[in-house]
C-alpha cells in the first residue's frame, strides 16, 4: 500500500492537483463481486449470500470524484493496517439491508460479512458505477490496505482542463515507478 500512498502524494503535491486517490478499478470498468450479509442476522452458506460488487480505494477517493457522503464518515490513513476492518456501502446496499433507510435503523455502525467481520463506517450516495444505462447496484468499499491493489488506477481531480497536467503527473509516475517499478517489488513488499 506503501507505493500507491506515496505515488498519490506526489501527484498531489503538483500545483493545480485538488486530489489523487487509487482503486483496484476505475469507474465503468470491471468490478469485484463477494457474497455479503449483515452480520447481525442468522449466517448462511457463503453459497446463498447475495453478490455485491466490491471496490478497494485509498482515502480521498469519494471526494476526487464528487461523490456526497451521505452519512457517517470516510475512509482515513488511521484506517489502515492494525486498525479495526471498515467499510463505506452505497444507498443501494444500505436499502437492500435496511429497507427503512434513510428513515429507519442507520446502518453506520452496523457489522458486515465481507470476507470477515466488518463494521460500516459511512454511506455515500449512488453511482452508475457499472453501466450509465444500468440501475445503481449495492456497493462497499473497503480501504486500501484490506484489498491493496497490484495495479490500480490513479484517479486525479485537478484545476481547469485536466489535459494540461497529464505531462506533469505522467513525469511523477514514471520517476516513482523508476524507483519502484512495482507495488510487489517495492522495498517494503520483500
Amino acid at each position: 500500500m506503501a507505493f500507491w500512498e506515496e505515488l498519490v502524494r506526489r501527484v498531489q503535491a503538483l500545483p493545480g492537483v485538488r486530489g489523487a486517490t487509487v482503486s483496484l478499478t476505475l469507474p465503468l470498468a470491471s468490478h469485484y463481486l463477494m457474497p455479503m450479509q449483515v452480520a447481525e442476522q442468522p449466517v448462511v452458506k457463503v453459497s446463498e449470500r447475495p453478490m455485491s460488487q466490491i471496490q478497494s480505494v485509498t482515502p480521498g477517493y469519494f471526494q476526487v470524484l464528487g461523490i456526497p457522503l451521505r452519512r457517517g464518515r470516510d475512509f482515513t490513513p488511521q484506517d489502515g493496517p492494525g486498525a479495526p476492518p471498515v467499510i463505506i456501502i452505497n444507498e443501494s446496499m444500505a436499502r437492500r439491508y435496511w429497507p427503512e433507510y434513510p428513515r429507519g435503523p442507520n446502518p453506520v455502525g452496523q457489522y458486515m460479512l465481507v470476507g470477515g467481520t466488518l463494521e460500516i463506517i459511512g454511506i455515500i450516495a449512488d453511482i452508475r458505477d457499472s453501466n450509465l444505462a444500468a440501475d445503481p447496484q449495492p456497493q462497499v468499499y473497503v480501504p486500501g490496505h484490506l484489498r491493496s491493489p497490484q495495479i490500480g488506477g490513479l484517479l486525479v481531480r485537478t484545476d481547469g482542463d485536466p489535459l494540461r497536467f497529464v505531462n506533469a503527473i505522467r513525469t511523477q509516475v514514471l520517476a516513482w515507478t523508476a524507483i519502484c517499478p512495482s507495488p510487489t517489488s517495492a522495498p517494503w513488499m520483500r
